[in-house]
């Protein structure tokens, strides 16, 4: 029991009075128990519910870090991105299952959800917001289920579940000049991105000892589009080859591979080297 309530942060409260616990402080009590019983898969019907969004974020963050299946019944569709895969049921019935990118599209959330959707990208760290305007109402029943670690070790080694992402080349953008939109990105390994000549003068190149071992290095032509599949999990260093000098790179991560691996090389000249750090410190947030 000790070693559970430790993983969930709760050993200074081990002699408190249930009514004198918060409701985040309850549902990790609930996922002490769990553990303590050795289970090797986690129900977790609506988590998050009635809780505020530092404990709904901190909790959610300590229901992936556990090394087991989970499965989560959830109605927030932006907390369901950080999913593995999803379930979605309407009026009882499966009616989509697959990766968060392939399921919640626009079209399955107009159908089942009866919302007008919009998948925008976060200049800050590279995440995917969806964001919602009213439609029709309904009455539907939707939950989306987690289904655990297992399966997310099938999907990224299968390249039917690719997906392609879009980035800008910019003379000016959200994080000043001489810029990509977004300057960071997370992929599954398999997935793509094409770099759009959005701007003139720029180009995609990747930076030599800023690839995992096996990935193939690319250059891209100035102002020219290029597609490249990112095939190995780790970090990737990108630069624009005409104005490296004035920090335009970007940062790829795929996969799990950690971010404090990230080496920016000796000889990177000075505002890359920055902003190689400014970029890395604002996705780790």
């Amino acid at each position: 029991m000790q070693e559970a309530l430790a993983a969930v942060g709760l050993q200074h409260r081990q002699h408190s009075a249930w009514n004198t616990l918060s409701g985040g402080e309850r549902q990790r009590v609930h996922i002490a128990r769990a553990l303590a019983q050795q289970a090797g898969v986690l129900l977790l019907d609506e988590p998050t519910n009635h809780l505020d969004i530092h404990q709904q974020l901190s909790l959610l963050q300590l229901v992936r870090s556990l090394p087991i299946t989970k499965v989560v019944a959830l109605h927030d569709l932006n907390q369901a991105l950080a999913c593995d895969r999803l379930a979605v049921l309407h009026q009882g019935r499966l009616v989509a299952h697959g990766t968060p990118r392939r399921m919640l599209t626009p079209a399955l959330l107009r159908e089942v959800f009866r919302v007008q959707a919009s998948a925008l990208i976060d200049p800050q760290d590279g995440t995917t917001v969806l964001r919602f305007k009213p439609s029709m109402t309904s009455t539907m029943n939707h939950k989306l289920a987690r289904l655990g670690a297992l399966l997310l070790g099938l999907c990224a080694a299968t390249a039917a579940w690719s997906e392609t992402f879009e980035v800008k080349m910019l003379n000016r953008g959200s994080q000043g000049a001489m810029v990509y939109e977004p300057e960071f990105i997370r992929l599954q390994p398999g997935d793509k991105l094409k770099f759009l000549a959005s701007s003139n003068g720029h180009d995609a190149v990747s930076i030599d000892g800023m690839l995992p071992a096996g990935a193939r290095p690319f250059k891209g032509r100035i102002n020219e589009e290029i597609e490249v599949t990112f095939t190995e999990a780790g970090l990737y260093g990108i630069k624009c080859l005409p104005h490296y000098a004035m920090g335009m790179v970007m940062l790829v991560q795929v996969g799990d591979a950690p971010l404090s691996a990230l080496q920016i090389p000796a000889e990177a000249p000075e505002r890359a080297q920055k902003r190689f750090q400014h970029i890395a410190a604002r996705a780790a947030r």
